[in-house]
């Protein structure tokens, strides 16, 4: 969304300008707004489902609680805690739902879960947007190649996790 943002919104700057900065900002904000209160139905799901999900599947993942809680107790006690968070949520490719259910399991702390997820928003859109920008009419072009592409790997996924959920099922 947001390199298509860039490439649209951004296309009537030709150089780095304030009002080009402007934008970006406006854009960058709102996004990362948008992800985070999207964000909090996965962290739900992980703060209050993530217990059950570890306690069924660990024979097949070898993930115990025990573990879980001793790295909660690590991870809860610093601001490197929340610049991991930004760190992780500032690369593009790092799906931002695994952030969420993780930081949910992990019970992070839900103000420091929502700053640091917000602002590793902004930077990553901010990359996203940049992109966005100086592809312009290419990436307009080629958006619908990203799309086929991407429906391409939704279907391999879910196909694979209905083969690995049957197979599990059939072992048992």
């Amino acid at each position: 969304v947001m390199m298509g943002a860039g490439a649209v919104l951004l296309r009537g700057y030709s150089g780095v300008s304030v009002g080009l900065g402007w934008e970006m900002s406006q854009i960058a904000l709102i996004g990362a707004f948008g992800a985070l209160i999207g964000s909090y139905l996965m962290y739900a799901i992980g703060y209050f489902g993530g217990k059950v999900a570890i306690d069924k599947t660990s024979r097949f993942t070898g993930v115990k609680w025990e573990t879980i809680e001793k790295f909660e107790k690590k991870f809860g006690s610093g601001s490197a805690d929340e610049l991991t968070i930004i760190g992780l949520r500032s690369i593009p490719v790092m799906p931002s739902v695994v952030i969420a259910l993780t930081c949910g399991v992990l019970r992070i702390k839900l103000v420091s879960y929502s700053i640091s997820f917000f602002v590793g928003g902004i930077v990553r859109n901010f990359v996203y947007l940049i992109i966005g920008w100086q592809l312009g009419e290419a990436y307009l072009n080629g958006a619908s190649g990203f799309e086929n592409a991407s429906d391409i790997v939704m279907k391999v996924i879910v196909v694979a996790a209905v083969v690995l959920i049957g197979y599990l099922y059939w072992k048992r």
